[in-house]
């Protein structure tokens, strides 16, 4: 039997990729440190980027104000690093090292969905659902990382907290209606997929990504499901009723701890909303026009503040840490990334933009990977519309 060594070559990158996806929900390391995932992928960035140097076209504006952006926060954080002494200066090259493996796995994932072809969009499904069923089944069998107590009980599976495992469950089910219309086999998999979403996102009681999933989800039935609507949707019920059923008093108690965690913002919105860092803003103005820099988080400790995190908003951390310049970089490098696609793409970002008003999801390396497909999409889109 002959094998075609160059056709194996060719595909090795998008292996990675899938292998990626599926280890992603692993996290064996310490809160803010690489995972296995992005280990594994590190080995490919490595000899991508030996043989293909990362080069900046400048008619792709998209990649031009993505590399400012990073060079910007590089130049922000170096001078924060060097101002301070070690082991504070670390922060902040920490910091720069994440936005920077970030960056080159986005472009490494975008060059790759470039030469996508229509069953590759299948793969995407089947790693993504495999990634979300073992997962499930890990649950049934009670394998669990999760510690007594831990963040008052809420669920995190193998994640080291649970607005970690929303997030990533928010990331997947919204890729997958992004690049659904490209999906030819194997839909039945995406009603499931979307239900153990929502399985796993309620357990894990986060607020922004429990409202974003209702949206999706109304998305899904009606936008996407055109065809065989009884059976996709008593495939989306199934995981839902069998979990409930099986551990009907833990789903009441989960309940109604996320039904207490929405009743607390409506009692005192204004207490859960400075809890997150946002009172570090109107306390440091001046950091708005040059930025704060992302690292030594005890110098905005204060009598009145005395939490050490960082900013729990996208936008607000961008703004604080890497000032005005920043702040409009990355900006500009989302609008551009997404001005062609349709109205019905645009609103699947709105839940991801809940999430990121109340966290700061920028530096999850999946969201790179979305957005790297998001772009190749509205690339799509553009081509058609100049031919048009």
């Amino acid at each position: 039997m002959k094998y075609n060594y160059s056709a194996l070559a060719k595909n090795i990158p998008w292996l990675v990729v899938l292998i990626y996806i599926i280890l992603k929900p692993f996290y064996v390391f310490n809160l803010g440190m690489p995972q296995v995932a992005e280990y594994f992928i590190m080995i490919i960035l490595v000899f991508h980027y030996i043989h293909y140097w990362p080069v900046i076209n400048l008619k792709n504006k998209s990649l031009v104000l993505v590399w400012s952006f990073l060079l910007l926060i590089t130049v922000i954080n170096g001078t924060y690093a060097v101002y301070f002494t070690m082991p504070e200066a670390l922060t902040f090259w920490k910091s720069t090292i994440f936005y920077g493996f970030n960056v080159l796995f986005f472009i490494f994932c975008k060059r790759l969905f470039n030469i996508f072809n229509p069953k590759d969009y299948r793969w995407l499904l089947i790693a993504c659902f495999v990634s979300m069923l073992i997962q499930f089944v890990l649950y049934l069998m009670g394998f669990d990382k999760e510690v007594t107590d831990n963040f008052f009980g809420r669920r995190h599976f193998y994640f080291n907290n649970p607005n970690q495992l929303a997030y990533y469950c928010l990331l997947i089910v919204t890729l997958i209606l992004l690049v659904e219309k490209k999906i030819r086999t194997l839909r039945f998999l995406i009603p499931l997929l979307i239900s153990l979403a929502c399985v796993f996102t309620f357990f894990s009681s986060s607020r922004p990504v429990i409202l974003g999933l209702i949206l999706l989800v109304i998305y899904y039935f009606v936008f996407v499901l055109k065809e065989q609507k009884v059976k996709n949707t008593l495939l989306f019920l199934l995981p839902l009723l069998f979990v409930f059923s099986i551990h009907f008093q833990k789903s009441a108690h989960e309940f109604n701890r996320t039904f207490s965690r929405f009743e607390r913002v409506e009692v005192n919105p204004t207490k859960e909303y400075s809890g997150r860092g946002m009172e570090r803003i109107l306390e440091n103005p001046m950091n708005l026009l040059f930025g704060a820099g992302e690292g030594y988080l005890e110098r905005f400790i204060t009598p009145k503040n005395k939490l050490r995190q960082e900013i729990h908003n996208t936008a607000a951390n961008l703004l604080f840490s890497y000032g005005i310049a920043g702040f409009l970089l990355f900006t500009m490098f989302l609008y551009f990334s997404l001005r062609y696609l349709s109205m019905k793409q645009l609103c699947l970002f709105i839940p991801l933009f809940l999430y990121n008003m109340f966290h700061n999801g920028i530096r999850f390396s999946f969201l790179w990977l979305f957005l790297a497909m998001a772009i190749h999409l509205n690339e799509e889109r553009r081509q058609v519309k100049i031919l048009a």
